[in-house]
């Protein structure tokens, strides 16, 4: 008969370590994982309420005298069978072929940010804003720029064939920056912006869900990261790390980029915009500034966005001659 020799108490001890330093980081992965995604594609939606909007245009610089020679509509788009959309139109010239698309960014709507649709105006250009997916009571799924992106491809496709549009150029801020870059990498060979204006946004989802984690949950990055990846997956079907690679950033050095960002911005460092700037290997603009919270570059340096703007809309000829 075999005889087993009875284990010390030193080696149960080391067994139990074992099995806690395995099981430990599995069980902190779903947990902050989970509490990151409740807090990245839910939260928006209680965020979203017109007295917060107000508060945000409150703060903004906004010139009253230049709407009045504006003509305005709004219009709903399905972008899919489970997402349609809402926006509006800013007509200066309706003879014009040059449209400039804004997104907004995460918590946002198509309101909060019409200051930064002034200079465009300005130069005779028509703006279209929209409130994207799972946000400001629109239907379809939040996803961070991921089908996001997509919708913006629908959207334009469906205005270029509205408005014979000649020309168009893409801009965003914070989240609709992270679109419009993924738009631009994604559908850059068949519908080609003749720029790109990059506010405050990541170009890596994978390093913000980091970021995120260990500056706002202040846990290492490896014990929410993973479980966040395999639930976003399982939730939303896409992977975080699947955005924006760096070697597709080079494929599409020729468009020209206005890449802008604030190095106090705390909640998307600026160590994203660097990275575009520097792998990003044709035309570009940078505007990188010493003060400001995330997304208030243009109330804080106004005349400088305006002039970088101007001299972006000059380079690649798309001004109109009608102007206000």
């Amino acid at each position: 008969m075999t005889t087993f020799k009875k284990r010390s108490t030193l080696a149960k001890i080391l067994d139990y370590i074992l099995l806690f330093t395995i099981i430990y980081p599995i069980i902190m992965n779903f947990v902050y994982g989970y509490r990151w995604y409740k807090w990245a594609f839910h939260m928006p939606k209680d965020l979203n309420n017109s007295e917060r909007i107000k508060q945000i245009q409150s703060k903004q610089n906004i010139d009253h005298t230049l709407w009045t020679n504006v003509k305005k509509e709004t219009f709903k788009l399905e972008v899919t069978e489970s997402a349609i959309i809402v926006g509006k139109l800013f007509i200066v010239d309706e003879k014009s072929t040059n449209f400039v698309f804004l997104h907004h960014g995460w918590t946002g709507n198509m309101e909060t940010n019409l200051n930064i649709a002034e200079p465009y105006l300005r130069n005779g250009v028509n703006v279209i804003v929209y409130n994207s997916r799972g946000q400001n009571n629109v239907s379809g799924t939040l996803s961070l720029g991921f089908k996001e992106a997509d919708d913006l491809y629908i959207v334009i496709k469906h205005f270029m064939d509205l408005y014979k549009i000649d020309k168009f150029a893409i801009a965003g801020i914070s989240m609709g920056a992270a679109t419009v870059l993924r738009f631009t990498v994604k559908y850059h060979d068949s519908l080609k912006p003749e720029f790109v204006v990059f506010d405050s946004g990541y170009c890596s989802l994978k390093w913000q869900v980091k970021h995120v984690l260990k500056t706002y949950y202040h846990i290492p990055w490896f014990y929410g990261y993973f479980g966040a990846t395999i639930i976003t997956r399982l939730k939303e079907g896409f992977f975080l790390g699947l955005f924006t690679k760096t070697h597709e950033i080079k494929k599409i050095s020729d468009v020209p980029f206005l890449i802008i960002h604030s190095r106090e911005d705390l909640f998307v460092p600026i160590h994203h915009s660097e990275v575009l700037e520097k792998h990003h290997k044709g035309k570009k603009l940078t505007l990188f500034v010493d003060k400001g919270e995330h997304g208030v570059v243009y109330d804080l340096y106004t005349k400088k966005y305006i002039n970088l703007i101007d001299k972006i809309i000059k380079e690649v000829d798309f001004k109109n001659e009608k102007t206000i």
